[in-house]
């Protein structure tokens, strides 16, 4: 129901009281069938849309047509069958009910007037005046000029947004240009790959605090433990495992999706690694299998031209989404370090990181399936 029940039922009352009511209009209006058809043709349409391709209800889609469908359930209405008042009764009880389902439950006014192009350019002002020079900030999103925006009204400080032709290698230069700054304020909009996230939270693990708006997301993240943050990775080894220089492959670490929330949208695989010269073609696996019969569901790594680090300390990332079509539900996870360049090096943790299902960041409109 999307969080309108209370509208629906109400509606609902309203279309079956003239088959309770004594006086029902039964003449044959060609009209009602027009107005129900103008209706039941979009929704099938659109639902069935929603189900086989992308949802598209959300989109207002019933915006013209659903009006015709009360205009239908009044015309059953004989004339004069209710009076004034009662007229009137029902038609705030719809206004009422659908306003408190608009406000209330579907907070429409919070999605709509608290964007995450403008929040983030908020939260990162009130970081900033928190933590002055130890916090710096990156920004993803596909429309770049637009956080620009707003975020140059503000008096944020050593920040940067990185756009639809930014590229993996553009973080990773920056994290490895700003190594020794010990906070970091990270937004993205526009429903990004998890792998920027991922990235950011591989290298920042102590999560301070986490906001959500509509398709936009902001964390406040830390290198080093600090008072109300969560280490937000899991850590699959206990202890480092070293490549020597020509060793393509090594070990590699499982763990049961059972062990994931119901709701996990993305999971993303994270090797804290270290080494003494540049490394190249270095890439992380995921491998998703069947935890009965052990079969290979899913191979995904991380991008070629993304393996290329400095010497010292970095992390590779590698994420993945469930859907519809990959669910977590009796699956295991195999993940290991492809090491195609050869190089030495030392892992030194491998962990994951999840994230969840977020009403907010959907709209506040559940799946159809």
């Amino acid at each position: 129901m999307n969080y309108s029940e209370l509208f629906v039922f109400v509606v609902g009352i309203v279309i079956i009281l003239p088959f309770i009511v004594v006086k029902r209009d039964k003449s044959h209006n060609p009209l009602r069938w027009i107005g129900l058809a103008w209706f039941a043709i979009i929704f099938g349409i659109a639902f069935g849309y929603s189900l086989l391709r992308e949802p598209i209800l959300q989109h207002s889609t019933l915006i013209f047509s659903y009006p015709f469908f009360v205009i239908v359930a009044f015309s059953l209405f004989k004339n004069r069958t209710l009076s004034p008042w009662q007229n009137a009764f029902v038609v705030l009880a719809i206004l009422f009910t659908g306003i408190s389902s608009l406000v209330m439950n579907r907070q429409h006014y919070n999605l709509m007037y608290h964007q995450g192009f403008d929040q983030i350019a908020v939260e990162m002002q009130n970081d900033q005046g928190e933590y002055g020079k130890k916090i710096h900030f990156v920004t993803r999103s596909e429309i770049g000029e637009a956080a620009e925006f707003y975020q140059a009204r503000t008096v944020v400080q050593n920040r940067i947004v990185f756009n639809r032709y930014s590229t993996l290698n553009d973080f990773h230069q920056w994290l490895e240009e700003n190594k020794n700054v010990t906070k970091l304020g990270f937004g993205w909009t526009d429903y990004v790959n998890p792998i920027w996230e991922v990235t950011a939270v591989g290298n920042y693990p102590y999560k301070i605090k986490q906001k959500d708006w509509f398709t936009s997301r902001y964390l406040t993240l830390s290198k080093t433990p600090e008072t109300n943050a969560e280490y937000a990775l899991t850590i699959l080894n206990e202890s480092p495992y070293s490549y020597a220089e020509g060793q393509e492959w090594g070990k590699a670490f499982s763990f049961s999706c059972d062990s994931l929330p119901a709701d996990v949208e993305a999971l993303g695989l994270i090797a804290d690694i270290n080494s003494n010269m540049d490394v190249s073609n270095l890439k992380l696996v995921i491998e998703i299998h069947d935890a009965e019969t052990d079969s290979l569901i899913l191979w995904h790594s991380s991008q070629a031209d993304e393996g290329y680090f400095g010497a010292g300390h970095n992390v590779v990332v590698d994420a993945i989404v469930f859907a519809d079509g990959l669910t977590p539900e009796g699956k295991t996870v195999k993940t290991y370090l492809w090491n195609e360049g050869r190089n030495a090096l030392v892992l030194r943790q491998m962990s994951y990181y999840y994230t969840q299902k977020s009403p907010i960041l959907t709209g506040l409109y559940e799946p159809l399936n």
